[in-house]
C-alpha cells in the first residue's frame, strides 16, 4: 500500500544481529549546513503556502457569508437607537433599544462610534445593534433629552423620580 517491500513477520521472531549492516558516511560541515539550510527553506516555503491557502479559504468564507448581507446605511451625525444587552433570565440576553444616540465616527464597515447625548460618552457599537432613528436634521430638544436620560438611568433612579 505504501510502496515499500513487505515485511516478513518471522524476522521479528528470528532476529539475527549479524545480518544487520550499519554504514557510516562522513559529511563536511559546509555540506551539512547547506543541507540544513535547504531543509529550513523548504519547511518555511511549505508553511508559507499552507498559511496562504488557509487565509484564502478564510477570505472566501467571509465573502460568501457577507454576500447577501445588508450594509448599515448610517451617516455621521445621524441619530440612532442602540440595543443594549440586559440579562432578563439566567441563560439569555435581552436587548432593549435606548436612544437617541448620535453617530460620531465610522470605525469600519460595521462598527460605529456613537455618542451619548447627555454625558457625551462615546461607545463602539456594531451595526447590527443600531437602528435608524432620524437623520442629522433631527431637532433634539429638552423633552427628548429628559426622556433619554430617564430611559437610560438605573431602576433606583427611576423609582426615586416616580416617587418624588
Amino acid at each position: 500500500m505504501t510502496g515499500l517491500p513487505p515485511d516478513n513477520p518471522i524476522d521479528t521472531v528470528f532476529y539475527n544481529p549479524q545480518t544487520l549492516a550499519i554504514a557510516s558516511v562522513e559529511i563536511d560541515t559546509e555540506e551539512l549546513s547547506r543541507a540544513v539550510d535547504e531543509l529550513q527553506n523548504s519547511l518555511f516555503m511549505m508553511h508559507k503556502e499552507v498559511a496562504e491557502l488557509t487565509e484564502n479559504e478564510r477570505q472566501l468564507q467571509r465573502n460568501s457569508r457577507s454576500h447577501h448581507r445588508n450594509f448599515p446605511n448610517f451617516g455621521l451625525g445621524d441619530y440612532v437607537l442602540v440595543a443594549i444587552p440586559e440579562q432578563k433570565s439566567v441563560s439569555k440576553l435581552y436587548f432593549t433599544w435606548h436612544g437617541p444616540y448620535r453617530i460620531v465616527d465610522l470605525l469600519n464597515g460595521y462598527v460605529f462610534s456613537v455618542e451619548n447625548l447627555i454625558t457625551h460618552e462615546t461607545h463602539q457599537v456594531h451595526g447590527d445593534r443600531i437602528q435608524f432613528y432620524c437623520d442629522n436634521q433631527f431637532n433634539n430638544n429638552e423633552d427628548i433629552l429628559n426622556q433619554f436620560a430617564y430611559d437610560t438611568s438605573s431602576d433606583k433612579l427611576k423609582r426615586s423620580v416616580m416617587l418624588g
